[in-house]
């Protein structure tokens, strides 16, 4: 299921994908307050995909 970050405030998934988070920044009038959203909803697997550098939004989290 793909669902837009405002309709998953206050739900939580098991497993979330959350895709390209600089482009959640740079997207949204919330920037950071929706990524907090994104990457705050899984209750047992996040998993973050993204093309080319690291994300910046993500700072110096651990990385695989």
């Amino acid at each position: 299921i793909l669902l837009p970050i405002v309709t998953v405030i206050g739900l939580e998934f098991g497993s979330v994908i959350v895709v390209e988070p600089d482009r959640i920044v740079a997207g949204s009038p919330r920037g950071r307050s929706d990524l907090y959203v994104a990457l705050t909803r899984p209750t047992q697997r996040l998993t973050v995909l993204y093309t080319g550098a690291p994300p910046v939004a993500l700072g110096t989290a651990e990385r695989h």
